[in-house]
């Protein structure tokens, strides 16, 4: 059994070092390809096979790659767009509805209500428009067209990191046209990754338990007993993060 005064009870995936599928050519055979680098990535068979049974190529998505009009505007013809004033009367009617929400958010993090605020209206409508691509289907595109894949290919294997903690679906989850997703469209590496510095800005003293499964949590008398799948640890606090689809059953 390891001693360590706390840890944080999450599960974190390793999604680099794998042989990577080469882009271009037939997109099954991408498939196929992307399917042998999750195994090296650590996941099981059936997980490669489930993730991807329905992925396909969108050729709308690669329009739109080729075509975004947005970069050829200059900064006014930009703001003139996107600063409109129905976005500023309900980005004033979202702060007043969630103020509490983002007095904490500055408190905690230092960024200010109007910088959340725009960004959420810009991306989103303030959650209104979140898009409605297939999200693996968009990231697999990009990925097997030759232009980006170094960014993309590693979206998918967080995608399925994603899917794997019940947040994420390969055929119902939906965001933009270049695989972003939520309220202000992020990367599902991103999503990982920064949840994890995220856990470790808020309990640097907190140690967090990575590339194993918790299977159990028990109180005892001078603290916790957390099994996984590798190890067994004591501990005399725990932080537990789990997805916002994916929760807790509490027993006792």
């Amino acid at each position: 059994m390891k001693l360590i005064s706390s840890l944080t009870v999450a599960v974190a995936l390793t999604l680099g070092g794998a042989a990577h599928a080469k882009c271009g050519g037939n997109f099954n055979t991408f498939v196929k390809g992307l399917k042998k680098e999750a195994r090296a990535n650590g996941f099981s068979k059936s997980d490669a096979i489930t993730f991807f049974a329905n992925v396909k190529a969108d050729g709308k998505v690669l329009k739109l790659d080729r075509s975004q009009a947005v970069f050829r505007q200059n900064f006014s013809q930009f703001a003139g767009r996107v600063v409109s004033s129905n976005r500023l009367k309900v980005g004033a009617s979202k702060r007043k509805q969630f103020n509490s929400a983002f007095r904490a958010a500055e408190a905690n993090y230092g960024v200010p209500a109007p910088v959340l605020l725009a960004f959420w209206a810009m991306e989103t409508d303030f959650g209104a428009n979140q898009g409605g691509f297939n999200t693996l289907n968009a990231l697999a595109t990009l990925a097997h067209d030759c232009r980006r894949p170094e960014l993309f290919r590693p979206q998918i294997f967080a995608a399925m990191g994603l899917w794997k903690k019940g947040t994420f679906s390969p055929t119902k989850s939906k965001g933009a046209w270049a695989g972003e997703i939520g309220m202000v469209q992020m990367l599902p590496k991103d999503i990982l990754e920064n949840g994890k510095q995220h856990l470790k800005d808020l309990y640097p003293h907190v140690s967090q338990i990575e590339k194993e499964k918790v299977k159990s949590v028990s109180k005892i008398t001078e603290g916790f007993i957390i099994e996984t799948n590798k190890n067994t640890y004591k501990a005399k606090s725990i932080v537990i993060a789990v997805g916002y689809t994916s929760l807790l059953t509490i027993k006792g």
